[in-house]
């Protein structure tokens, strides 16, 4: 039996393994712009290991310029594969998801790899729990949502080992029929 810390005694050694912290990315659906009238669709990235959130040039309308602010200190910003990305203007844009309607600051960069990305920043204030088994985003409490409602936004793929594991490839399309019905002499589907 191992004494516990008395003179002379010995002590049993136990090994402690510290886990890296794990660096997650999550695509769901989204649409961008700086208002409501001019939003584009795109597969924006949740990023776990990005600190702000940063989007791309082919992302936004063409007067984008009209509602960036020019950044007076140019920050030194890298990708996951150590390359600097140019960010020299930023952005304040809506981000519709379908279910909530938020608006924030986005750098701009011309080279970054995917269309938009949502860093940890954004993660922290509005997003309550990531769910990849379920394949689902909760939203926190105070985010407004666009419906009567709060509705969790689905996961579109997980990042698993440098691939994208998007579940629905390969899968038949669910489809829903509709029938065509006359009422009251109006014409509904």
């Amino acid at each position: 039996m191992p004494d516990l810390g008395l003179p002379g005694g010995t002590r049993k050694r136990t090994e402690t393994k510290l886990l890296r912290r794990a660096l997650r990315h999550y695509e769901i659906a989204a649409t961008l712009g700086p208002c409501m009238r001019v939003m584009q669709s795109c597969q924006s990235v949740l990023d776990t290991g990005a600190g702000v959130n940063i989007v791309r040039t082919s992302v936004l309308p063409a007067n984008w310029m009209a509602y960036a602010e020019k950044l007076t200190t140019l920050l030194r910003i890298r990708d996951a594969n150590n390359d600097r990305l140019g960010t020299k203007y930023a952005i304040n844009l809506y981000v519709d998801t379908g279910g909530v309607r938020l608006f924030d600051r986005f750098l701009v960069s011309d080279n970054l790899s995917v269309p938009c990305i949502l860093g940890t920043e954004f993660i922290e204030q509005n997003i309550g729990a990531i769910l990849p088994r379920l394949r689902k985003i909760v939203w926190q409490e105070h985010v407004r949502c666009t419906e009567e409602l709060p509705r969790s936004t689905p996961i579109l793929a997980c990042l698993n080992d440098s691939a994208w594991d998007r579940h629905w490839q390969g899968e038949p399309a669910r489809v829903r029929a509709c029938k065509q019905v006359r009422v009251n002499g109006h014409h509904e589907e």
